[in-house]
């Protein structure tokens, strides 16, 4: 699977209004199927943008399901950069004229530098 960017945003900026954990079984996002969902949960984690615990699914019978437990400080700062439309927006189209994808820290930068022009651009 490939990662993607615009759905990992979208659901740290569901898990960070939840003060319960936010379960896969609980995610509905036009245009992703359950199992892309679950695997940028598990993205998350791997990435320290979130806190996850596993659970056995009588639903799925026995398979595991990855909750958000809650947002670390990491993926409090990348939601904090990625959270103004017009900078995401910005930032993908800058991303996509390099090759579509990038490495996280080059994203985090484009992210932040587009938010200091913001701040600091007299223009």
């Amino acid at each position: 699977m490939k990662r993607d960017m615009g759905l990992l945003r979208k659901i740290l900026l569901l898990a960070e209004q939840k003060t319960v954990p936010l379960s896969v079984d609980e995610m509905y996002l036009e245009g992703y199927e359950k199992d892309m969902i679950s695997y940028h949960f598990y993205l998350s984690g791997d990435a320290g943008l979130t806190k996850l615990a596993e659970e056995v699914s009588q639903k799925t019978k026995g398979l595991i399901r990855p909750y958000i437990l809650a947002m670390t400080w990491i993926g409090h700062e990348f939601i904090d950069s990625a959270r103004d439309e017009l900078v995401w927006e910005k930032a993908m189209r800058r991303m996509t004229k390099v090759s579509g994808s990038m490495p996280f820290d080059e994203l985090m930068r484009l992210l932040k530098n587009l938010i200091h022009e913001i701040i600091y651009d007299k223009k």
